[in-house]
């Protein structure tokens, strides 16, 4: 489909390109062309027209006004046909619908591309069908102009008629769009959508609905918005009241082609749905907007039924087999009022960036396999969770909490590593017992198979269960936590692991009852305890000497304190009473102020903004997200408006300075450095501003030798003010700038020697990080008075690493590059070495962390830029090329292919060519031997866990192990299959490299992933 406005890159294999095509009406058109096959545009074929239609072909904007009676043309023009009050559109061109009808129709024909329908305060109802239907095939854009409102008043019975013919004209929605189609809606009008049937706007399988701009008024008796192919919201304002789900990307269980995909890049939504909020199947990714989600009447409405009711607020689930049901949130703000799960996978929740406020009935955050929150290294309060009240509040198989702020308040446990919901309502897919490592898909789980992972971030959690509670190891390695559990003499423990209890590298104070004696184990640092009971209120102060540590008042009756720091190794003492010192407690109870933007989001580019403790000037940071603008792109009326570019001001500098620019009044860091022009800029969002009240924020950076004599302008503006302060000397502010101007500084030598420099350091040797992050290294010349101390920035592989004028790092793709610092007369160097992860594989502890990076040391496994892509399925060809790297990339005999899909193997890339050639020619890959495959290698289907074994064991000369049979549950499910599995699994395993999954299953069928893959791999050369 196609695109009338700008839009995101996604990461290669995620999304579909959008190609832009220019029709030339009254106005320039930029629409969506869908990924359509060419050969499928045409005109409308599914039936001829009656002898009363009136055919045209399209000539230029048409104008077509609804009336009770019938269609009027008020701008006639051809590629439509009118049937009473039906409207049948059959070729490319701008559209314009007008008018009132009670009861009419809208249908856009089958395998078409570029049209535009305006819906220009248009009010349609429809009675026999839904009021506008997109057939399949076809891309379309709607826009709004005006006010215009659709309403399905289709009869529900129809839907399950025993009449054949009622059965399938029923189309069930407002906006119905067939099967393979795909409609972007923009403009700014607004539109009120009445799905009294059943839906509001209804995408069938693999359709695309996108969402750039406009306001949606949505009613629907079952749910609002949805697809089961994708939807994508970039902008716009969404009001949905659905007696079902309000928004929702999921199809049916025999629907094994569309995606189930939803991705939110802004917006403002309330939702307000007796179901879920909003939910996708495989994955539903959110970068910004503004939602305020209610479900099933609120977090503590009654009436609701956990084993058959479904109302979670953003819920990533389906029905269909081997799908990853992923969440992941890198921005936005949240209001969550559920009365079930706030946000649910089946899967895994990533949460990064936004703010969340959150009331639920259960659980705020709910992953059924693994929950992260925050990234390593990021800002304070990136991302900001509020569980303001919920049953568990935040709970995964495996729990990693890194950089960010969370509050949780609960009934039951604060946070919590286990299996499914702890009331019983998600007992895993299938309704099998939860497993985290097969994502809810057999196995009763066992300690191993759970962890929570606190390595950052600040953590309040007040709950009525445990506080930390782990089904397998808890470990503790960093952040600021706070945990007021059950009070005294309850059953439940601040800190509670079935596994190993680690606290190390972290500042942590714990109230409550500990009956099962939980105690950090001797790899801790120092903790200090005490089991004093003392009653709720009561102020508690933890010292070293004389220097307040920590203080805070208990929030419940407690016989147990824990408290650990890990700057002190002993010596700390514990004095009842007196008043809280809230910038010694925990991170939530200092004064913060209410925030200000330093940095303002500017294009594409992220903002920050930043929040202080008025008592003691402590600062956390935060991100602003840029909003992208999805405007429509020329078949609006009323054109686009032009940018303001600001008044234009040039300096004028004498020897020795250099201007740096500040876009805001922050000045935590120049925006622009070294520069002789800039322009006049609005002081809270840095765009440039010439409405008169822009301003411009300057310093004058000076050599040694060298000092500031005057500054002068020329030119219309209010104030030039000296805003110098010890940490930016020589720094101005001119005010109301009214036209351009010219800065001249003056400057004069002081007469200073010049001093030389000596030497240059960086802060490290090496760093390691992931791609796609940042870290600065801090260069330290010698002497401090050096007369000319800057110094250059160089990677020699820009490739992997880049690094800009300041020295921050960043990380573009897998493998190492050596950071060089040089000073500005090339006498000295100081060099880094880093070392660049793929973003998705960070984590050392994960299985196939080292295997994945000893192979792709060598070359032998690749990753997709910043991405190992350690979770996507794994290719036959895939495998082939990886175990044809491992054997040193032998060439092969013959390029000749025996397979009957040969052709489609030689579309690869050529080396899965040789690959398989040589594979087959060595007796490894025998492709399909019967079935409708015969002959077949089938290069892109993935490739199963026995079919990894199996081409391991042929490639190892099919070795024989004693024990010829295998010892796994499924035994029956590896026999059904070729012989020589059997063989290939029990040596597998008798060698450890398949250990199979913990419920002693090996599931030979189930896709293996490109880690799973490379796991089996390194395995394979280590036995």
């Amino acid at each position: 489909m196609g695109d009338c406005c700008k839009t995101t890159t996604e990461k290669a294999g995620k999304g579909k390109k959008l190609l832009k095509r220019a029709v030339s009406l009254s106005l320039s058109i930029i629409l969506i062309l869908a990924a359509i096959p060419a050969a499928s545009f045409g005109v409308l074929a599914d039936e001829e027209p009656q002898a009363d239609d009136i055919m045209r072909e399209a000539e230029g904007g048409i104008v077509l006004t609804f009336s009770e009676d019938g269609i009027t043309e008020t701008s006639a023009g051809n590629g439509y046909a009118i049937s009473g009050t039906n409207l049948e559109i059959s070729k490319s061109g701008v559209y314009t619908v007008t008018g009132t009808c009670g009861n009419g129709s809208i249908t856009i024909g089958k395998s078409l591309s570029d049209v535009v329908l305006i819906l220009n305060n248009l009010s349609l109802a429809a009675s026999g069908t839904a009021p506008v239907v997109i057939k399949k095939s076809t891309a379309a854009i709607i826009h709004l102009e005006g006010i215009s409102t659709l309403t399905d008043n289709e009869n529900p019975e129809d839907e399950t008629s025993e009449d054949t013919a009622v059965a399938e004209a029923f189309e069930g929605a407002a906006v119905k769009v067939k099967s393979g189609s795909s409609v972007t809606f923009c403009g700014t009008g607004k539109l009120t959508v009445n799905g009294n049937a059943k839906n509001g706007i209804k995408g069938g399988a693999e359709s695309n609905l996108i969402f750039n701009d406009g306001t949606y008024i949505v009613t629907a008796a079952n749910n609002g918005i949805a697809a089961d192919g994708s939807i994508t919201v970039n902008g716009g304002s969404f009001t949905v009241v659905s007696e079902n789900d309000g928004m929702k990307s999921v199809p049916d269980e025999t629907d094994t082609v569309s995606a189930g995909s939803m991705s939110i890049n802004g917006g403002i939504f309330d939702i307000t749905a007796d179901g879920d909020g909003i939910q996708a199947e495989s994955e539903l990714a959110i970068s910004g907007g503004d939602f305020t989600i209610k479900t099933f009447g609120g977090y503590n409405s009654s009436g609701f039924d956990e084993d058959t009711m479904s109302a979670k607020g953003l819920k990533a689930s389906g029905d269909r087999a081997d799908i990853e049901n992923i969440i992941s949130v890198s921005g936005g703000t949240f209001n969550l009022n559920t009365r079930d799960d706030a946000i649910h996978s089946d899967t895994d929740v990533t949460i990064t960036g936004g703010t969340f406020s959150i009331y639920t009935g259960d659980d705020g955050v709910h992953a059924d396999s693994v929950l992260t929150l925050g990234a390593e290294g990021a800002r304070e309060r990136d991302p900001e969770i509020l569980v303001l009240s919920s049953y568990e509040g935040l709970e995964g198989g495996n729990v990693y909490i890194n950089q960010g702020k969370y509050f949780v308040k609960a009934s039951d446990d604060g946070i919590n590593a286990a299996g499914g919901s702890a009331n019983g309502s998600d007992p895993g897919q299938g309704g099998d017992p939860f497993h985290p490592g097969g994502h809810g898909q057999g196995g009763s789980g066992s300690t191993g198979d759970y962890s929570l992972n606190i390595l950052g971030g600040t953590v309040y959690v007040d709950c009525n269960g445990d506080g930390l509670d782990s089904n397998g190891p808890l470990t503790i390695t960093g952040g600021n936590i706070a945990v007021f559990s059950m009070k005294k003499g309850g059953d439940n423990s601040p800190l509670d692991a079935d596994g190993t209890l680690t606290v190390k590298g972290a500042e942590i104070f714990c109230a409550g009852s500990n009956p099962m004696n939980e105690n950090p184990s001797s790899a801790s640092h120092y903790c200090f305890t005490d089991k004093t009971s003392r009653s709720a209120g009561t102020v508690v102060t933890l010292k070293s000497g004389n220097t307040v540590l920590y203080s805070t008042a208990l929030l419940r009756t407690s016989n147990y304190i824990l408290y650990s720091n890990p700057s002190i190794s002993s010596g700390i003492s514990l004095i009842a009473g007196g008043s809280v010192d809230k910038c010694r407690s925990d991170g939530f109870a200092h004064d913060w102020d209410g925030g200000e933007v330093v940095t303002a989001a500017s294009g594409e580019t992220d903002g920050v903004m930043v929040y202080t403790c008025s008592s003691c000037g402590k600062k956390e940071y935060k991100t602003v997200k840029a909003v992208i603008s999805y405007a429509c792109g020329g078949h609006e009326a009323s054109g686009s408006e032009e940018s303001d570019e600001g008044y234009e001001v040039t300096f004028f500098v004498g020897e020795g300075a250099a201007i740096n620019v500040y876009y805001t009044q922050d000045y935590s860091s120049p925006d622009e450095t070294g520069v002789t022009k800039a322009v006049s800029r609005n002081s809270d969002t840095g765009k440039p501003d010439s409405t008169g009240d822009g301003q411009l924020n300057f310093a004058v950076v000076l050599k040694n030798g060298y000092r500031l004599s005057g500054v002068t302008i020329d030119g219309s503006y209010k104030n030039l003010k000296d805003v110098s302060t010890e940490n930016l000397p020589n720094t101005y502010r001119v005010t109301k700038i009214a036209s351009a101007l010219t800065v001249t500084v003056d400057t004069e030598y002081d007469g200073a020697e010049n001093v030389p420099v000596t030497g240059i350091s960086l802060d490290r040797d090496t760093i390691t990080i992931p791609a796609e992050s940042s870290e600065a290294l801090k260069v330290t010349v010698t002497p401090e008075n050096a007369t000319d101390p800057s110094v250059d920035f160089t990677s020699s592989n820009p490739k992997t690493a880049i690094v800009d004028e300041n020295g921050t790092v960043t990380g573009v793709s897998y493998g190492t590059a050596t950071i060089t610092a040089k000073t500005a007369d090339g006498g000295f160097t100081a060099k880094c070495t880093v070392n660049v992860l793929f973003r998705d594989v960070t984590d050392p502890t994960k299985a196939a962390y080292t295997a994945i990076y000893e192979l792709a040391k060598e070359g032998i496994v690749k990753g997709y830029g910043s991405y190992f892509d350690i979770n996507n399925t794994c290719t036959r060809a895939q495998f082939i090329l990886f175990l044809w790297r491992l054997a040193g990339s032998p060439a092969p005999s013959s390029e000749n292919l025996k397979f009957s899909d040969a052709s489609e193997i030689r579309k690869l890339a050529p080396d899965y060519a040789k690959a398989i050639a040589w594979g087959s020619e060595n007796g490894i890959v025998a492709g399909f031997t019967s079935g409708v495959n015969k002959g077949k290698f089938k290069p892109n289907d993935p490739c199963t866990r026995a079919q990894v074994v199996m081409f391991l064991w042929r490639y190892k000369g099919k070795p024989t192990v004693s024990q010829t049979s295998v010892s796994f549950k499924d035994e029956g499910e590896i026999k059904a299959l070729a012989p020589d599995y059997t063989k290939a699994i029990a040596w597998a395993a008798a060698k450890k490299i398949t250990t199979g999954y913990s419920d002693n299953t090996f599931r030979p069928n189930k896709s293996c992933t490109r880690g799973e893959c490379v796991t089996f791999l390194y395995r394979m050369r280590k036995a």
